[in-house]
């Protein structure tokens, strides 16, 4: 099968710069799926460590390194419902950093490598 743009063309493969970058577009979506499904199976392993963690502790975790989210919208997810959220902003991202931390520490102590 070719992807020539010109109807009756050659029929050569890779020789169009648009069967390239077709294939070019082939493999990378071939990478992201094995990228996700390793991703899948860290989060497998991971997840009963995971479980004795506190709830809001769990919240950061999974938001930080399941879904990439930034340190603000974290922060704003935890707290963002508190009446001094956007004047007292600092204080609830130092707050999020500490519990960020002890969440961290406590991962470290149930982890027990094989």
């Amino acid at each position: 099968m070719t992807y020539d743009t010109v109807p009756g063309g050659k029929g050569s493969v890779g020789e169009s710069s648009t069967e390239r970058q077709v294939y070019r577009v082939l493999e990378l979506e071939e990478k992201v799926a094995k990228s996700e499904k390793a991703c899948e199976q860290d989060w497998a392993e991971i997840e009963p460590i995971l479980e004795g963690l506190k709830p809001t502790e769990l919240l950061i975790i999974r938001l930080r390194y399941y879904y990439a989210a930034e340190w603000s919208d974290i922060c704003r997810q935890v707290y963002g419902r508190k009446k001094d959220f956007e004047t007292e902003l600092d204080s609830y991202q130092n707050k999020t950093f500490k519990m960020h931390g002890r969440a961290l520490l406590n991962l470290a102590e149930r982890y027990r490598p094989e």
